[in-house]
Formats: C-alpha cells, sequence, structure tokens
C-alpha cells in the first residue's frame, strides 16, 4: 500500500476520503480504482439566461 500512498501524493490527490480500491501496475503505467467515503453533493442548476 505504500507505492499507492506515493502515487497519490504525486497526483496531488490530498483528499482523505478517496479510497483506493485496486491498483495496477504496467510497465508504461498504473491503474488506480477508487471511490468516496460519501456521497458527494449535487451541484445546484444554473439559472438560465433567454436572449
Amino acid at each position: 500500500m505504500e507505492l499507492t500512498k506515493n502515487t497519490t501524493e504525486l497526483l496531488g490527490l490530498t483528499d482523505r476520503n478517496i479510497k483506493i480500491l485496486f491498483a495496477f501496475k504496467e510497465k508504461n503505467f498504473q491503474v488506480l480504482r477508487a471511490k468516496l467515503d460519501y456521497t458527494p453533493f449535487p451541484c445546484p442548476p444554473l439559472p438560465r439566461k433567454y436572449d
């Protein structure tokens, strides 16, 4: 798990609510599957402008 922690720091993922579910390393790239611990709030609808 230490490599995953280092990878998240390199990517700038500082949110502690992100949990890494799966890490897979290939020769040229890494695949990380992650999820949030909480359900994010939906964005409020924007007011519509009619021309």
